[in-house]
């Protein structure tokens, strides 16, 4: 399983979205619950960021930030995905916190 995620990870920071993404969610599907951190989140909605896929990507950091709440650059990013795409009450919620 860590093989997998160092392999998604890697694929996310050379910058090939589409294979990242891929290989994330098979990732996801075989490794158990606890063994999920936030960095794999947040570089999976990073990723579906990239891929135009706001609306999953927001997902994707929502649940990084809810295995680390502290994280105030993926707040930001929440907030400025909302604020792209004029989902203004949402976009308010995120910067306040």
């Amino acid at each position: 399983m860590v093989t997998l995620r160092f392999y998604a990870n890697s694929l996310y920071e050379a910058g090939d979205f589409t294979k990242s993404r891929e290989v994330f969610e098979k990732y996801f599907s075989k490794a158990k619950p606890e063994d999920l951190v936030a960095k794999d989140f947040e570089d999976y909605g990073k990723a579906l960021l990239k891929l135009k896929q706001d609306s999953l990507g927001v997902i994707a950091l929502q649940k990084s930030l809810s295995i680390n709440p502290e994280q105030q650059e993926i707040l930001q990013l929440v907030g400025d995905t909302y604020f792209k795409n004029k989902k203004f009450p949402q976009a308010i919620e995120a910067y306040k916190n």
